[in-house]
């Protein structure tokens, strides 16, 4: 027998697999995993009621259809004037409300959007709050995913733009 096979027999012989003591430890994934996922559901679900709860607030039926003294000092910030500002609205949302009842129907989403933000842009310019409550309504319901209810909306928005189009020009023909 040759010296390095004698060695190496004698080296099989003697290795044995040893296994190590078990070590119990905690899989911090999991807890870490359902940490995430229950920060995750009360982020959601204050996020939800913020949400609700600003609706709530801003669907008042006592708000007035157009608060002058609020559209003035709205006009003054930004250097224009009163007047010109409701006869702007006048002639630009005059008969949206046949434009937006058209839009719904189609659901032509862009088109929502964008009308959507001139609409509370201008009504807010001019303090027609109730006008201004129901474009964010709308906006809301693109975030929402509640697109089947834009009819009701437009149905809301045809009353709201009526008795505000007659408080506009009561008001210009006051002055």
């Amino acid at each position: 027998m040759d010296y390095f096979n004698f060695r190496y027999d004698i080296a099989k012989e003697n290795r044995t697999i040893k296994t190590l003591e078990k070590i119990s430890s905690i899989s911090m994934e999991k807890y870490i995993d359902e940490a995430f996922v229950l920060s995750e559901k009360s982020f959601v679900k204050g996020m939800m009621q913020n949400s609700v709860a600003k609706v709530e607030v801003k669907e008042d039926d006592n708000a007035a259809t157009l608060d002058t003294a609020l559209g003035l000092s709205n006009c003054q910030k930004m250097g224009l004037i009163y007047t010109e500002e409701l006869q702007n609205f006048i002639e630009t949302f005059d008969r949206s409300d046949v434009y937006f009842r058209g839009i719904s129907q189609s659901k032509a989403i862009w088109q929502i959007k964008e009308f959507c933000i001139n609409l509370e842009k201008q009504a807010n310019m001019i303090g027609a709050q109730r006008v201004a409550n129901i474009a964010e309504q709308v906006s809301l319901l693109f975030v929402y995913d509640k697109i089947d209810d834009l009819p009701v909306y437009a149905a809301k928005y045809h009353l709201e733009l009526q008795s505000l189009m007659q408080e506009i020009k009561a008001y210009l023909k006051q002055q």
